[in-house]
């Protein structure tokens, strides 16, 4: 990845099978998203510098935003076979939003492979389970509360992958007014849409990675409109009512795939 976004070759990048899957698994969603979900947006994040340490964070200008903009869209690569074209020398990726889900992935393929079924992936909370826990039941995982740190929901996972993201976590504070590190790749500015959190299951942990991205820029009725379009993915987004109360979304399945009863 670091090689790509440093490439300034006119013939394009040649791709390792790995960057190549996750770069088109963007690419479709970023059409499904119109434009919503979009890994190029690291110049944007680099500009915010929301996951660095710094202590007074400063708002960029609107022509630096602008300008991150203009190096910004997946309609400015190209694929040829394994090669990745950029329109722009200085487009840059940022993957944080699938790579997780899909070494997820990479690891339970391998387990399988080795003929073990019972098992449970996590990293860093991308999550996949197949099989039973040394109890004999399927894996109960736990989805966090984003007020407090209590649980929405514990769910029982049958041979599923399971992605929360929130911006309950994950924001900077500057002049008095609240960050979130999730940014509109279309505006160039954090989310502020009232989304608290999204939760995806799916088959594929890429898939529950990247769609609950997705879903944190969207609204809330584009994503559930989203969700309930494509097959094997629910999901449940939570956000904030006028009043500051919890509002919980669901998709179509979301509650009877997972065994919720409200």
């Amino acid at each position: 990845i670091n090689m790509f976004n440093k490439s300034t070759s006119e013939d394009g990048f040649l791709a390792s099978n790995d960057l190549m899957y996750i770069v088109l698994k963007a690419n479709d969603l970023y059409n499904e998203s119109d434009g919503l979900f979009d890994i190029t947006i690291n110049n944007i994040m680099n500009l915010w510098s929301l996951y660095e340490p710094i202590v007074n964070h400063v708002i960029p200008t609107e022509s630096e935003i602008d300008h991150a903009l203009s190096k910004t869209g997946m309609d400015m690569l190209k694929f040829d076979d394994y090669k990745i074209i950029k329109e722009h020398n200085d487009i840059s990726l940022d993957v944080n939003s699938l790579v997780k889900g899909h070494a997820v992935d990479i690891i339970s393929d391998f387990l399988e492979e080795q003929t073990i079924n019972n098992y449970l992936v996590d990293i860093g909370g991308e999550i996949r389970a197949s099989g039973n826990n040394n109890d004999g039941s399927l894996w109960s995982i736990g989805i966090q509360h984003p007020q407090n740190e209590g649980l929405l929901h514990t769910v029982y996972l049958n041979n599923m992958s399971i992605a929360t993201s929130g911006s309950y976590n994950n924001y900077v504070v500057i002049d008095g007014k609240e960050y979130s590190h999730i940014i509109n790749p279309l505006s160039g500015y954090p989310v502020d849409n009232k989304i608290l959190s999204t939760t995806v299951v799916s088959n594929y942990c890429v898939d529950a990675d990247a769609y609950a991205t997705a879903l944190m820029v969207m609204n809330v009725v584009d994503g559930l409109e989203l969700i309930n379009s494509t097959d094997d993915i629910e999901c449940m987004i939570v956000s904030r009512g006028s009043g500051g109360d919890l509002l919980f979304h669901y998709s179509n399945s979301f509650l009877d795939k997972l065994g919720i009863c409200l």
